[in-house]
């Protein structure tokens, strides 16, 4: 962007936004600081839940959250009225909707934009059976939300190739789809050198332990229970801890699943850890694992790498994308515990593997996947639509 000449004014609208925060509205949140940083203004427009403020400020960026109660798993009617007043209301201080994820909120702003003569982006959060078209697929409303979504919407962003190609094949035209991936902090999100690694384990009472990581919500999607199952395979081989960190659905499930194997003492649960520690619980691994059966490009994947780590990831759309097999990670079929158990045992036994792996994730997410590139990507979108009526 040539200063600010070409800054717009960008409308981001997301069902939930931090402090309740997933994939989605980290990358929402931290999208918003960097295009703010480039010279752009976004303010943000979200469900208020309860002990939230109506109105608050950080980094510049307005958060304006609107009252909602949500019933069946539907947002709403009250929320998505305010959504619509406010749009109106505030037409002349912003020229694009942003919207995040094919949900409620998505189709009412970007119809109302239409309708105001703005431009309309909407990025949709992951591929295969748990993304936003699959999910939508499923009814006769989805399809229907799908449909006018499709009327709507000027710009689809994806974010990985899997995406990409179920768009295609459903006949959304090639210049509507944007490939952009989400990206990561690479300032926050580093590599420690050894004696460092050390430190920060007595720091946090993790001496002298190492540990296989998996840090995210513990969900379906998240296959966690494949990662349980292949340390069965190797934990008499080596003397590390699975590490678990995240807090969902399958929290539960997953703890009877440990206590059936009897991996007590080789698997630890350490809930939900806060922003500020997150990059603590990368740094003192020696391998992540990512196994998930869905996914857009995970933040968790983006921020293992850029600290360095040695990757196991699930062969599934988005970490294809970031991951080159066996040149700065490894990939292993969806669901095959035994295909993860042997990466696993490989990376373990196989120190200079690990660290070869590692230093070459970490030059790809700088190359690739840092926020001010992301940012810059986005704001060349917006430009563009910008300038064409």
């Amino acid at each position: 962007m040539d200063g600010k000449m070409n800054a717009q004014v960008i409308c981001m609208v997301i069902a939930h936004f931090p402090p309740k925060v997933g994939g989605t509205e980290k990358q929402a949140k931290i999208l918003a600081q960097h295009l703010q940083k480039r010279g752009d203004k976004v303010f943000i427009v979200t469900m208020r839940l309860p002990g939230e403020k109506a109105h608050e400020e950080f980094d510049g960026i307005e958060i304006h959250r609107f009252l909602s109660y949500v019933y069946s798993r539907r947002f709403s009617l009250l929320f998505l009225f305010s959504l619509m007043v406010f749009l109106v209301r505030k037409r002349k201080k912003y020229g694009i909707i942003h919207a995040h994820l094919a949900s409620s909120p998505a189709l009412v702003s970007t119809f109302i934009g239409l309708i105001l003569g703005k431009k309309r982006v909407l990025k949709l959060g992951a591929s295969r059976e748990y993304g936003d078209i699959a999910t939508a697929e499923k009814t006769w409303r989805g399809r229907f939300k799908l449909w006018l979504l499709k009327k709507s919407v000027q710009r689809f962003v994806v974010t990985n190739q899997e995406m990409k190609h179920e768009l295609l094949i459903r006949g959304f035209h090639p210049g509507v789809i944007e490939l952009i991936p989400n990206g990561v902090d690479t300032n926050e999100f580093i590599p420690l050198k050894g004696y460092e690694v050390e430190r920060t384990k007595k720091m946090m009472g993790f001496e002298g332990k190492r540990f296989v990581t998996f840090i995210g919500r513990l969900e379906p999607q998240k296959d966690v229970a494949t990662l349980i199952r292949a340390w069965t395979e190797l934990k008499d081989k080596f003397p590390h801890i699975v590490l678990i960190a995240g807090e969902g659905k399958t929290r539960d499930s997953l703890g009877a699943l440990v206590k059936q194997l009897n991996m007590e003492e080789r698997v630890a649960f350490v809930g939900r850890i806060t922003p500020g520690e997150i990059h603590f619980y990368y740094q003192l691994a020696d391998v992540f694992v990512l196994p998930s059966l869905a996914e857009g490009v995970s933040n968790s994947l983006l921020e293992a790498m850029s600290c360095g780590l040695a990757v196991v990831a699930s062969r599934i759309g988005g970490n294809e994308d970031v991951i080159e097999d066996d040149v700065d990670g490894l990939l292993f079929p969806p669901g095959d515990v035994l295909e993860l158990s042997r990466k696993l045992e490989m990376l373990l036994q196989d120190g200079e593997k690990r660290k070869l792996l590692g230093e070459k994730a970490r030059k790809k997410i700088v190359r690739a996947y840092s926020l001010p590139l992301i940012a810059a990507r986005y704001s060349e979108l917006y430009v563009s639509l910008a300038q064409h009526a």
